[in-house]
């Protein structure tokens, strides 16, 4: 008795009857929150595909660390289909006609406009190379970066007895000049996208504009200069950040292509540590780049269904046991509130009486 005296004082009982209107309201609630949890474990499963992680929908501490991982600001999932293809394209992102010298050959200049200084920190090894004054040894670093990186996207496009496109970097004189713009800053820097900080809570070490974005912003790459920068293979701080990876991540964003679920993907989302020269572009990224401009094929429509078939049957055959529980789980949430509703009204009833 006294516990429901307690109950009642403090609100946890009614002493009215509830109505049938504030019943269905209090059941749209449940169902509302019901659509929830099962739309946030859905969500969770697509981040883990994207994260190369297994796949359970929930949200352990693997997936938790994976959040934690430096990763690219480009968003992983088109908002307007809340979906994340395997090559997803900006909509119409790709550079026009008046950068191609062929029917499918590209030229495009870069440029770096703004120099970090942390590249030396790393790259000492590389400064007999340069045979050049000391004052010069970080612009040649990065410049030598750079070339390479841009080197990995125009060599590795080929598709064995498909029509591809042919990229063509070259160095420009001036920032007017070039079409990629490449350069450090730190917080606000000129456009709406404002850097983060060094190792903040999101992570986000660089963003790219679209070939499609506006002039003369399209197609620039920038790299938060509060990071700690290194072009060391060898380095084991995990606080810097390795700046081939990156870059050649980003040149990709610049050529329009948007982020793969493909975890061995170039263009997944997260930054890796792995040279240059040991990176290999997977069939995902050289579909994309392909498909954006040459045209559709049906071998990369092939490797796209293909790849998508597995992870949707897996995901929906997991999705399919979560929807049984929670419908069994709501079935009984159900039950449940309408006897307690009546007891309720019972025992209202009887204190009334």
């Amino acid at each position: 008795m006294q516990i429901k005296i307690h109950l009642r004082k403090y609100g946890y009982l009614r002493t009215d009857q509830p109505s049938l209107h504030e019943f269905r309201e209090a059941l749209i609630a449940f169902q509302v929150r019901l659509h929830s949890a099962f739309t946030c474990s859905f969500n969770v499963l697509n981040v883990q595909e994207v994260a190369g992680i297994e796949p359970t929908g929930e949200v352990d501490a693997q997936t938790v660390e994976a959040t934690k991982r430096s990763r690219c600001a480009q968003e992983d999932v088109n908002r307007r289909s809340n979906r994340a293809k395997r090559f997803s394209l900006s909509s119409q992102s790709k550079w026009d006609r008046k950068h191609f010298t062929g029917e499918h050959e590209l030229l495009l200049k870069w440029y770096i406009s703004n120099y970090t200084n942390d590249i030396k920190r790393s790259a000492v090894r590389f400064v007999i190379s340069c045979i050049l004054r000391i004052a010069n040894v970080i612009p040649c670093l990065c410049r030598s970066t750079v070339q390479k990186a841009f080197q990995l996207w125009s060599s590795q496009l080929n598709i064995k007895m498909l029509p591809h496109v042919s990229i063509k970097f070259e160095e420009a004189n001036s920032q007017a000049e070039a079409d990629i713009n490449i350069m450090w800053a730190a917080g606000e820097h000129g456009d709406q996208y404002k850097f983060d900080g060094a190792n903040a809570k999101e992570n986000v070490l660089a963003h790219t504009f679209f070939p499609s974005y506006t002039f003369p912003l399209n197609g620039d790459i920038h790299f938060d200069d509060e990071e700690w920068w290194d072009i060391d293979e060898t380095a084991t701080d995990h606080g810097k950040r390795f700046f081939p990876y990156v870059l050649a991540h980003e040149i990709g964003h610049a050529l329009g292509l948007q982020h793969s679920r493909k975890s061995d993907a170039l263009m997944s989302p997260y930054y890796k540590r792995v040279p240059l020269d040991r990176i290999s572009l997977d069939i995902d990224d050289r579909c994309g780049i392909n498909w954006n401009y040459v045209g559709p094929s049906n071998f990369c429509l092939f490797v796209w269904l293909m790849s998508e078939i597995v992870p949707i049957h897996n995901k929906s055959e997991m999705m399919s046991d979560s929807a049984h529980v929670m419908r069994s789980t709501s079935s009984r949430n159900i039950h449940t509130t309408k006897r307690l509703l009546k007891s309720e009204s019972i025992e209202a009833f009887n204190s009334n009486g």
